[in-house]
């Protein structure tokens, strides 16, 4: 098959097999609409037959996709291609880790207990909805780092209980599909007629229970370095079965006995006896949250010569994809869209498959709107992505008389204007972003042409009002009115008379960082400017300079790493003065970077980060919303700008407007509360309400301390 086969259905390309298992052969592919890069998964002919048809097969898988969580490998098409037989094709998980490779002597607990988290969350989302993953392995986590957090995606959710006929890891003969060492003991043997199963508890096999039994082994694993049992197929059955595992805490030692009492319970034999779901455990992780808080598990270092990212472009992705929101199940929608837009893998019948078919869009009369959100699609945990499917989530709730049907962009392929040309053509409403100053700039003109209504909300570049736009927006403000709020914090806040500016020579740092010493100047202090570059490591002269100006403050218009490299080499040089930085700073890299020189370190940002939700009852609203859907506190810069930005389009919708035209002119009078205040445009497209907050490293995290002029040092 290596060899032979290169494309399905004319439309996903084949390349190297990166992995094989008892279900079939997974490829990394290129999907051609659209030059994604996807898994392929080509099923086993063998258990193909078992299920009685392809069909069916088809039908069964396309039901998984019910499960909708930023940890789960999403599925985006399935269907039974006339040569190959059936595939499933999901999202690929880039620079994803198996964690059976991670764990060579056990984990740290604490890498282990937000590995626990992150897999518990998406089976807490599957076990709600009625579907278990049936088979929980090692193989089937793959952890991403970022900035020295580990993020967890589940790939093959329930796929192997589906395929294996049986709600289990065993086919209708017995032949086994599952992991033996991740097997509970209520599936772990079976009856001599191959019908009957070893009656271990009242729980009948392949529900919540066995997930978390799974997950027991898996975590057992991570921290020693081994599973619970060890040795051949059958004799690992056996005990699974009939022996217990010695508690976690003899093979680490100094481990809590907290992890003892929540792995000894998950492995209990009766599955009456562990934890109802994902849910109750995952609940029962809270006192190892709260005694021993995560500590970064270093990431691995860059190779000689590796660039950072571009600080224009915060996030990183693949090409253009579909997500439809509104009106369809998951499964019916994703089909929807993959075979409504040229094909996609056809049913056993030859056709395209197509659940979605008999599925209404809208319980309204009238079609739905087409609201598309422009942004760089990366590892998928982006939070802006999740904040606004949440809004339009929540619009579509409330049973309005037009509908809005979500789409997103991926502005982050090689023909970054293709993405708003995509949108254009779909026949969007209106656009959510772009996300960052540099898809303003590129895209700006395209989406201006076609008359296409945007709101942008995390894009700061200063002179994009000044450009004559009609249909532009911002819900943030930008570098602008930052370098005004930031010099005056320095000289009034701070009470800093000379103020060291130093830029890292970027389009948007070398503007932000001028206004800020003109400001400076302007109030009576005085300021000396300095730069430097991304790439550099070493800061000898720069601190050098810097030190012998004997400054009162430090201001940094950086990114990233850089602007931590940075403060590290001055806290070493002995300019101890406060740092402040701009919103290129605001973020886990710097900390990561900057080490305990971080503590302390000020950063600004037109951005509202406020997971707890204690700025204003309407943050207070939208931080309970985004846990209650996601598991966990919107957290990142530009979360709740992107709500707010799709709340717009979402009350212009609910207003009648439904022209793009309509929707501009909506916009134009618009006066909404939002989450991150008041919301309305100057006549530009410009934010009528421009706060800029400010935020300090507290104990190893940025804690926001209020707006520039509400800030107290």
């Amino acid at each position: 098959m290596d060899g032979a086969v290169r494309v399905l259905a004319g439309r996903y390309e084949l390349g190297d097999a990166v992995g094989r298992g008892a279900t079939g052969v997974v490829y990394r592919g290129v999907d051609r609409e659209g030059g994604r890069v996807v898994a392929v998964k080509v099923v086993d002919e063998g258990l193909v037959r078992g299920l009685g048809s392809a069909a069916f097969a088809v039908r069964e898988v396309w039901t998984l996709a019910e499960v909708r969580h930023p940890g789960v490998a999403e599925i985006r098409d399935v269907g039974n291609d006339p040569e190959h037989g059936v595939c499933v094709v999901t999202e690929f998980v880039e620079d994803g880790e198996r964690v059976d490779g991670l764990a060579d002597g056990g984990l740290h607990p604490d890498a282990v207990l937000e590995i626990a988290e992150g897999v518990l969350a998406v089976l807490a989302e599957g076990h709600g909805r009625g579907v278990v993953h049936g088979d929980v392995k090692p193989s089937d986590v793959l952890v991403v780092r970022r900035g020295g957090r580990l993020r967890v995606k589940v790939t093959d959710y329930g796929l192997v209980r589906v395929l294996s006929g049986t709600g289990t890891r065993f086919t209708q003969s017995g032949e086994m599909i599952g992991g033996a060492a991740w097997t509970p003991p209520e599936e772990a043997e079976r009856g001599a007629d191959g019908t009957a199963w070893n009656p271990v508890g009242e729980v009948a096999p392949g529900g919540p229970e066995g997930d978390v039994y799974s997950v027991g082994c898996l975590l057992y694993g991570l921290l020693t370095g081994r599973p619970p049992f060890r040795g051949d197929v059958q004799g690992v059955l056996h005990q699974q079965v009939h022996r217990v595992a010695e508690p976690p805490s003899q093979a680490v030692r100094g481990l809590s006995p907290q992890w003892d009492a929540i792995l000894m319970r998950a492995l209990a034999k009766r599955p009456q006896d562990r934890y109802a779901d994902a849910a109750a455990m995952r609940d029962a992780l809270e006192p190892l949250r709260v005694a021993a808080p995560y500590r970064p598990v270093a990431a691995p270092a860059a190779p000689k010569g590796a660039s950072e990212p571009s600080p224009g472009r915060r996030r990183r992705g693949r090409a253009l994809w579909l997500v439809p929101v509104a009106g369809l199940t998951a499964a019916a929608a994703a089909a929807y869209l993959l075979t409504g837009t040229g094909g996609g893998l056809p049913s056993a019948s030859g056709a395209p498959s197509s659940p979605a078919a008999a599925v209404p869009v809208s319980p309204a009369s009238a079609a739905p709107v087409v609201l598309g959100h422009l942004t760089a699609l990366g590892d998928g945990f982006d939070e802006d992505v999740q904040a606004v499917r949440l809004a339009v989530d929540a619009y579509n709730a409330t049973r309005p008389a037009v509908r809005v049907e979500l789409r997103l962009y991926d502005t982050a392929g090689d023909d970054e204007r293709a993405a708003a040309q995509a949108a254009v053509d779909d026949g969007v409403v209106g656009i959510v972003g772009p996300a960052s100053s540099d898809d303003a700039t590129a895209f700006g003109p395209v989406l201006e042409g076609a008359g296409v209504p945007n709101v942008a909300y995390g894009t700061t570049v200063a002179d994009l009002g000044s450009q004559g736009f009609a249909y532009w927006h911002r819900v943030i403000a930008g570098d602008d009115v930052q370098g005004e709020a930031v010099g005056t914090f320095l000289r009034t806040g701070l009470k800093a008379e000379r103020v060291a500016v130093i830029h890292d020579n970027t389009e948007d740092g070398r503007p932000l960082a001028d206004r800020v010493r003109q400001v400076v100047e302007a109030r009576g202090g005085k300021a000396r400017a300095w730069d430097y570059e991304l790439a550099d490591t070493g800061f000898g002269d720069l601190v050098d300079g810097v030190r012998g100006f004997k400054p009162d403050a430090v201001f940094v218009a950086g990114h990233g790493q850089g602007a931590g490299r940075l403060l590290r080499a001055l806290r070493d040089g002995e300019v101890t003065v406060p740092f402040v930085g701009g919103d290129g700073t605001f973020g886990r890299e710097l900390i990561s970077a900057a080490g305990d020189a971080a503590e302390g370190a000020f950063a600004s940002c037109a951005c509202l980060v406020d997971p707890e939700g204690t700025s204003s009852p309407p943050a207070g609203e939208f931080a309970e919303a985004y846990r209650a859907a996601y598991g966990e506190a919107p957290s990142d810069a530009y979360t709740a700008e992107a709500y707010d930005a799709a709340t717009l389009f979402l009350e212009a919708v609910r207003s009648g407007a439904a022209l793009r035209q309509d929707v501009n002119a909506w916009l134009g009078g618009a006066h909404l509360a939002g989450v991150t205040g008041p919301l309305g445009f100057t006549e530009h497209g410009e934010p009528e309400d421009a706060t800029i907050h400010l935020y300090r490293v507290d104990h190893g995290a940025f804690v926001r301390l209020g707006t520039t002029t509400e800030a107290r040092p």
